[in-house]
């Protein structure tokens, strides 16, 4: 999927998320992604493929672990949304490198408690 494509999508499916109510967590360690937590963040969408919108010219739809990569790479060019292809859940990258689920809004404590393992039963919706 194009990043035009993905924009136009991400226009016309936006969620108005509340950024104040979202438990923000810290994604860099040591100068580098915790793919680990990443990884979980990205597993309470529930799909195993994500879309990912950075800005109007960067954006894709990725499976998890390539997308983990992407995420890594483009932290600092935008506010992402990663969401599944409905837009129904979401966790939001921050310019500065904190991420928060939604509209679950977990903590750090609750995130660590999950597999990193996407429910695959879940099926992907057409698009609109």
């Amino acid at each position: 999927m194009n990043p035009r494509r993905v924009h136009t999508l991400y226009l016309k499916h936006r969620p108005d998320v509340d950024l104040v109510k979202c438990e923000w967590i810290h994604l860099l360690s040591s100068g580098s992604i915790d793919r680990d937590l990443l990884r979980k963040m990205l597993s309470t969408i529930g799909v195993t493929e994500v879309v990912i919108h950075v800005r109007r010219k960067i954006g894709d739809c990725l499976p998890i672990e390539p997308a983990i990569t992407f995420i890594g790479e483009n932290i600092g060019k935008g506010q992402m949304l990663v969401s599944d292809r409905a837009f129904t859940n979401f966790v939001v990258v921050a310019h500065n490198g904190v991420a928060a689920t939604w509209p679950q809004c977990l903590t750090r404590g609750r995130i660590d408690l999950l597999s990193s393992a996407p429910d695959i039963s879940t099926t992907l919706p057409k698009w609109r």
